[in-house]
Formats: structure tokens, C-alpha cells, sequence
């Protein structure tokens, strides 16, 4: 199993186990809009790095908690998340609760957990450190249960920027053992911020593993790179209220999109889909919309394929078989249902 929890069974407990080290803080600003390029380079996909777009809009839930709506968009390849739209809410309690998000794919959750990790960064005022100092952090796209010791120092940077870098000073740390170990051999962060508004221009984090033992082991890094694409905007009241409309709309329509969807479910978020497209077609998530109606497209025909037979017959184990009719050697019609209770011998033959 690979240490990246993207794409991977485990990758909920990996998600819970971030979580729980997190807290929300100032981020953007309220009821704002930012846009970010994000490339991730992730050791463990086949499918090798991904770079896409993200927009983040702040914005509130129907129960007044802090909510970031995220679009996902990217020119190639496949889609980050598999959905073209998630969310992140935030309680009163502070605890970051994904609301809408592929549990097989965490990339674009990752990056919100990145994000958030540097506004806690911002906030303690790192930057303004002198010279260099020790801190203990939850590192980034890690999935390790302690905090790592690292060595953080802050210094301006051109005109109107304060940069922060953080590497980790202390020894090597496992991170799973067993026959095939893993090691966390390295952890770097690289944050850019505008010292005006204290938003995050730039981040850049990386992290080096050793897998396995002696001669049979390699190296890995994983590397994540986040840049802001615009200077950020407030949502107006009526911009706000739209958002969250579209996103009141979209919730159920997108999880339908969700790996294991039914048939059915896939129809029922059709008819929700064609219902208000009208009405949201111009709003800020048109892209989301644009996409999210070629997605249904392509659901719907996956969902309309015949079923695998060995998963047709592992969900009917256990189960009373359907009724069914034919002919013994005599001509005469046996009935499955009046064998019932009997024990039946079947003899399989043919000719060739």
C-alpha cells in the first residue's frame, strides 16, 4: 500500500486522521472568491503528476456554518476528485467536515487541507520570526499520527511579500513497518505571502519517503505546488446567495457521479439536473454545470451497462435465487420453486 492515501482504500482514515489536527482559522475572506494552479505530483498514481485549476468560494451553509465551495477543472487528464465540485464545512466547533468529496480521490481536498495549513502558519505569526526557530507541525499529505519537528524562519521577499520556509530537523521517522517499511526521511514547506492582506501567494510543500530495507529500498518525493492565479474577490450579497443556491441545487445532483451509483439514482439526478439548469445556467458555477452535464451523460451509459456477472452472483450469495423454468430430459417443465427443500444432483454436459 502506498503511503499516499489518493486513490487508496484507506484514504477516509487517512482524511480523519488530518482532521483531527486541524482547526479553521482565517482564511480567505468571508463570502470571497479565489482562484488557484495547483500541481500535485503524487509517486503513488500511475497515472504520474496532475495539474488542474481550483476555485474556492466562502460561503455559508444553510445552518450558518462556514462552508468552502471548490470547483475543479483540468485540461488533461482525468478529473482530480472525480467531480467537477466539492465541499468543505466548518462547525462551530472549528473541525473541518468534507460535505461533498470522492472518497477514493482526495486530491482536491488535500489542497484545502494544504491551504488551511498555511493561514494556521500565517496566523502564528511565523513569519516575522528572526533568524530561526523550532516548531512542531502536522505536515502536509503526510499520513502519520505525530507532529514532526521542524526548523521555520520567515524574511521579506521582493516588494510587498514575506516568504516562510519550515524543513524538518529531526532524524528520520516510520511511518509504517512491517516486510516493506516506509520512512519519512524529509518535509519542506515554501510559503509566499502578500504582505498586505496576508493571503497566500505561492505554497510549496514536499516530503521524502524510503521504502523498504538495504538494497531493495527507493526513494520517493512527493511534491504539491499551489499558486494564486488572481488577487481575489468578495462575493456581493446576490453573488453570495447564488453560490449557495447553485450548490443547494448541484449537491445531490453531483453525487450521483459518485463511483457505484445505481442506475436509477443516476435518472433521478438527471430530471433534478434539467429542472434548474435553466435557472443556474449564468451563475458563478456555470462551469461546474457544463461539466456536470457531459458527466451525467457519461454516467448514465456506464449505469446502463449489463452488471459483471461475478458481481451479480457475489451480491445473490446468501440470497433466495429468482424463480426460474425448463425442461427435463422427459420434455416435461420443472419448476426451480417446487424443488424447494428437495436436494437437487445437476449434471452438466454437451456436445462437441
Amino acid at each position: 500500500m502506498a503511503l499516499s492515501p489518493f486513490g487508496t482504500p484507506k484514504a477516509v482514515s487517512f482524511l480523519a486522521l488530518l482532521l483531527c489536527s486541524l482547526t479553521w482559522g482565517d482564511s480567505l475572506e468571508a463570502t470571497g472568491r479565489s482562484r488557484y494552479s495547483v500541481t500535485l505530483d503524487d509517486p503513488s498514481r500511475i497515472s504520474g503528476p496532475s495539474t488542474f485549476q481550483l476555485t474556492v468560494f466562502d460561503t455559508r451553509s444553510s445552518g450558518g456554518a462556514r462552508r468552502w465551495v471548490y470547483s475543479v477543472f483540468a485540461e488533461e487528464g482525468d478529473l482530480p476528485g472525480g467531480l467537477p465540485m466539492g465541499a468543505l464545512v466548518v462547525p462551530d466547533n472549528g473541525r473541518v467536515r468534507p460535505e461533498l468529496f470522492n472518497p477514493r480521490d482526495l486530491r482536491p481536498v488535500t489542497v484545502l487541507l494544504a491551504l488551511q495549513s498555511a493561514t494556521t502558519r500565517r496566523s502564528e505569526r511565523w513569519a516575522e520570526v528572526e533568524g530561526s526557530t523550532e516548531e512542531r507541525i502536522q505536515p502536509v499529505g503526510v499520513r502519520l499520527r505525530r507532529e514532526v519537528e521542524v526548523t521555520i524562519g520567515g524574511r521579506p521577499r521582493d516588494e510587498g511579500r514575506v516568504q516562510l520556509k519550515a524543513k524538518m530537523s529531526e532524524g528520520p521517522i516510520a511511518v509504517r513497518g512491517g516486510r516493506n517499511p516506509v520512512t519519512l526521511i524529509g518535509y519542506e514547506e515554501d510559503l509566499l505571502f502578500d504582505s498586505s492582506d496576508g493571503d497566500l501567494v505561492r505554497g510549496e510543500w514536499h516530503y521524502d519517503v524510503r521504502r523498504g530495507v538495504g538494497d531493495d529500498s527507493r526513494e520517493e518525493r512527493w511534491s504539491l505546488t499551489l499558486d494564486r492565479t488572481d488577487d481575489g474577490s468578495d462575493l456581493d450579497p446576490e453573488e453570495f446567495d447564488r453560490v449557495s443556491s447553485a450548490y443547494e441545487w448541484l449537491e445531490p445532483v453531483v453525487r450521483a457521479l459518485l463511483p457505484g451509483v445505481g442506475l436509477q439514482a443516476v435518472k433521478d439526478a438527471s430530471k433534478r439536473f434539467s429542472a434548474g439548469r435553466t435557472r443556474h445556467r449564468n451563475g458563478p458555477l456555470a462551469e461546474v454545470i457544463d461539466q456536470v452535464e457531459d458527466l451525467l451523460v457519461e454516467k448514465k451509459k456506464i449505469a446502463s451497462r449489463p452488471q459483471d456477472p461475478d458481481q451479480r452472483a457475489e451480491q445473490m450469495m446468501g440470497s433466495m435465487a429468482p424463480d426460474f423454468t425448463l425442461k427435463d430430459l422427459d420434455g416435461k417443465e420443472v419448476r426451480l420453486s417446487s424443488l424447494r427443500g428437495k436436494v437437487v444432483l445437476l449434471n452438466f454436459w454437451g456436445f462437441t
